[in-house]
């Protein structure tokens, strides 16, 4: 928690934070308030039959992760539906399709390599 002293200067905030993150409080109070992004750089085969960014390409993407998405999340509630408030959790889905996902990997972890060699 030292990290939230120095990143978040409304005072009030910071303890109701604080508080909020205390080990003698239910992490069951939070679930309801927790956002979680999940980024997903991906190989997408629609987004390799297009050139442009239209309407058509972006309701398509739409409709078939969206489709995708709901159904891996309600397996995944069906799965560990037991543990209270889980289904309050909000998931955000950040979508990043790529029609070639080797060249970015690839380039990253190259950088990445430079940068952890310096």
């Amino acid at each position: 928690m030292p990290d939230i002293d120095s990143l978040i200067g409304n005072e009030t905030l910071r303890n109701s934070i604080k508080a909020a993150l205390s080990p003698r409080e239910s992490i069951d109070l939070i679930k309801p308030k927790l956002h979680i992004p999940i980024l997903l750089l991906y190989e997408c085969t629609i987004t390799q039959k297009q050139s442009v960014v239209s309407d058509y390409y972006k309701n398509e993407l739409i409709e078939y992760h969206k489709n995708r998405a709901e159904s891996f999340f309600k397996k995944q509630l069906s799965k560990i539906g037991g543990i209270p408030h889980y289904s309050e959790i909000k998931f955000h889905l950040i979508l990043f399709p790529v029609p070639l996902k080797k060249t970015i990997v690839d380039r990253f972890v190259s950088m990445a390599d430079f940068y952890k060699n310096s």
